[in-house]
């Protein structure tokens, strides 16, 4: 029988059965073919891939700051030299098994080799390390080429008759392609920094351009006839629209499910053979002494009620509402129902107590959904259809409104305080209204929906902003912490005249930051940058030896020259900018000159403390408390994997642990450069700014509760269903 694949939909004829593929194509042959070609493809960036890192490390070890460095780059250089053909040819061999398991419909090898990736030890540093770049790279590859894996996938699984392939299998997913180069480079016998340097290129050259490798491998599929056409049932939208549509995706646009009213009245009469004892707070009305009184007379009296201008009239609570409708006429013998009125009182008071009994609803939307307790009620006694009709215009009504409690500020703000004079004003036209027509609610349904889309859009162009802003900031806190980082590692143990030292930390550092944001760290301007200021610091020490003083003379005007237009690119006056390279001459000079008489000095506590700002401690520098802490955070590893799990745009309800108040929040984007989750309110402002593991802490400390985010009528129904089948006696 033909595998079903989910949201695919065949131009043409449709998707025929695999048997009937094979009359005009050999599974085999043509996956041999495409093994061949992407075998190849991938050996051939892999050879480009170890010239280029011969290069970078060559280059790397001559601008190396200490002789340890420099040889860790030239034995990797050596290496990589030695072993690369090595490591290629098994590169080439692990994807050849990929291949021969993906016809088996047995457990792969890739799949343990992705489990022990993700699987994060926290035993051995350098694995760690090296396992958050390959899971990193297979996860922005596999979002870069999402369409292409996605019609790749089906594709093999309809070429491929005795397995389904999915990105767990499929030989050429970015995973497989990962799992095999990481394996490959254990042969190198090399440090984990030069390690992580081939990683990273190996995502740049390789990892980022596997495209066109699916693009070749699906091009081959298609010209031998498999599924040349493929409709995944979405249109193609920009990666804006893209966006806009998942920040719009809100539970009031889903329909809800149908409950049988007469499977409720049945488990409801094995309960009532219980005794109120089994069921607090359900009402007995039909066992009044009083006549009963019928469906529409009930109707009647509650259109009746004039809760205005009559304050006796108990509002909280809808049994005590009809029991005072029940004892108008006689309070000594208030009148009875009908039983299947009874039962419908009962189940729709169950659902409002629910309502003000869930701690994910403000009470401001508990206190607006509450106005509806007599509509609703005379909905459902008028309607028997309102339990069964997921569709029911007043169900959507209370669904809508409860959806506007996600993200919902405890503190007022003016567009909060709008949007609940809107509702309110809604809500009180529906209760207003005395023949309960469903027209009238079906009306303000729209009318609530186009305002809360409305509201949406502002929310989500709001949102993309506060994004935007976040990721621009994460990435100025990284490239100032990086060129402390290396100002710090090249400052360190250097005596230098004040005034280089602080021209170093204060405007060369800004240039740093500027270059590092532009750039990158990889760039040449990056480098440059990185070279001039080692470049100073040497000019700045006395050298003795003909040698380096030749070469002093050789780079002093170059090196003056990268400063201006180092300078040229900060906010400085050009006056500034030509006192700050006339000092820097002069205690050239002077040191060469007459190096006693030019005072250095290291760098002061204050500048120390500025650059190493934000680096972590190694153990040895650790406090003891420190080192307690470390080892407490260690234990909440599990709870760091339920924070990477969390999907993008749950809705969280956050305690502070201070004040103990409820913060309704969207977890809106993870800023991986910072390590840092951004989350919004329901307005899309940021309200909360977490690092990974603090968030990771919050959650084993139980600060953070993630949000039911399904249709409100669905899961107080679901609720009072289970409640009262777990009553029942039958």
């Amino acid at each position: 029988m033909k595998k079903q694949t989910e949201h695919l939909t065949m131009i043409n004829s449709g998707r025929k059965a695999k048997s009937s593929s094979r009359t005009t194509v050999d599974c085999p042959d043509l996956l041999n073919q495409i093994k061949a070609n992407s075998i190849s493809i991938l050996k051939n960036k892999l050879d480009s891939l170890f010239s280029h890192c011969d290069d970078l490390f060559f280059d790397l070890s001559n601008r190396a700051n200490s002789n340890n460095e420099q040889n860790l780059y030239f034995e990797s250089m050596r290496e990589l030299r030695i072993k690369k053909a090595g490591v290629v040819n098994l590169f080439g061999q692990k994807l050849e098994q990929q291949f021969t398991l993906c016809l088996s419909p047995q457990p792969t090898s890739s799949h343990h080799d992705t489990q022990s990736l993700e699987s994060l030890s926290l035993v051995q540093k350098d694995d760690v390390e090296q396992s958050v770049a390959i899971s990193s790279m297979i996860k922005k590859a596999r979002a870069s080429c999402q369409e292409a894996l996605h019609t790749l996938n089906i594709r093999l699984d309809h070429l491929i008759e005795s397995n389904r392939i999915n990105p767990d299998n499929n030989p050429i997913d970015p995973q497989q392609i990962c799992s095999a180069f990481a394996g490959s480079c254990e042969l190198f016998e090399i440090d984990i920094k030069a390690r992580i340097i081939i990683f990273k290129q190996f995502e740049r050259l390789v990892v980022g351009q596997l495209v066109s490798l699916y693009t070749t491998a699906n091009d081959l599929l298609i010209n031998a006839g498999i599924l040349p056409k493929i409709n995944l049932g979405i249109k193609k939208s920009t990666s804006k629209e893209t966006t806009e549509q998942a920040q719009l995706q809100t539970p009031f646009l889903n329909e809800g499910v149908s409950y049988s009213l007469q499977e409720l009245t049945n488990t409801l009469a094995n309960i009532r053979q219980l005794g109120v004892q089994f069921f607090p707070n359900y009402c007995y009305f039909t066992q009044n002494p009083g006549p009963a009184m019928t469906n529409t007379e009930l109707v009647t009296a509650l259109s009746s009620l004039n809760l205005t201008a009559n304050t006796d009239i108990p509002t909280q609570d809808l049994r005590q509402t009809v029991s005072f409708i029940l004892t108008q006429a006689n309070p000594q013998q208030p009148n009875a129902l009908q039983q299947p009125d009874e039962d419908i009182i009962n189940l729709v008071s169950m659902f409002f107590d629910f309502v003000l009994d869930d701690k994910h609803l403000p009470m401001a939307i508990q206190a607006l959904i509450s106005r509806l307790q007599i509509p609703v009620l005379k909905l459902a006694l008028k309607d028997r259809s309102f339990f069964n009709n997921g569709k029911h215009p007043a169900r959507k009504l209370v669904n809508l409104i409860a959806s506007i409690g996600f993200g919902w500020d405890e503190k007022p703000n003016n567009a909060q305080n709008s949007l609940h004079e809107k509702v309110s004003c809604i809500i009180q036209e529906v209760a207003n209204q005395e023949n309960d027509s469903l027209q009238v609610i079906s009306e303000k349904v729209i009318e609530l929906e186009t305002l809360l889309t409305q509201h949406e859009r502002r929310s989500a162009l709001a949102e993309k902003r506060t994004q935007e802003a976040a990721e621009g900031q994460a990435k100025t806190v990284v490239a100032r912490q990086t060129s402390h980082e290396v100002l710090f590692k090249q400052l360190d143990n250097v005596k230098l005249p004040a005034e280089i030292i602080q021209f170093l930390i204060g405007q060369w550092q800004q240039l740093l930051t500027l270059t590092h944001i532009k750039f990158g760290e990889e760039s040449p301007e990056w480098l440059n940058a990185t070279q001039a200021s080692q470049d100073l610091i040497w000019a700045c020490q006395f050298q003795q030896d003909e040698k380096s003083r030749q070469r002093l003379t050789k780079i002093q005007e170059n090196l003056i020259d990268t400063l201006a237009k180092g300078l040229n690119q900060i906010t400085l006056s050009e006056d500034e900018q030509s006192r700050l390279l006339s000092t820097v001459k002069q205690h050239i000079e002077k040191i060469q000159q007459n190096p006693g008489k030019n005072p250095s000095q290291p760098l002061s506590k204050e500048q120390r403390t500025l650059l190493s700002e934000g680096k972590s401690k190694s153990w040895q520098e650790m406090t003891a408390v420190e080192r307690q802490q470390a080892q407490y955070a260690a234990l909440t590893y599990d709870f760091i994997k339920q924070a990477e799990s969390l999907p993008i745009n749950s809705w969280l309800s956050y305690k502070d642990s201070k004040t103990g108040k409820i913060l309704r929040c969207k977890l809106s984007s993870r800023i991986e450069a910072t390590d840092t989750y951004i989350f919004v309110n329901r307005f899309g402002f940021k309200v909360l700014e977490k690092k990974r593991k603090d968030f990771a802490l919050d959650i084993q400390q139980k600060h953070v509760d993630l949000m039911e985010q399904g249709l409100l009528f669905d899961r107080a129904m679901n609720n009072i269903t289970d409640k009262i089948r777990t009553l029942s006696p039958a």
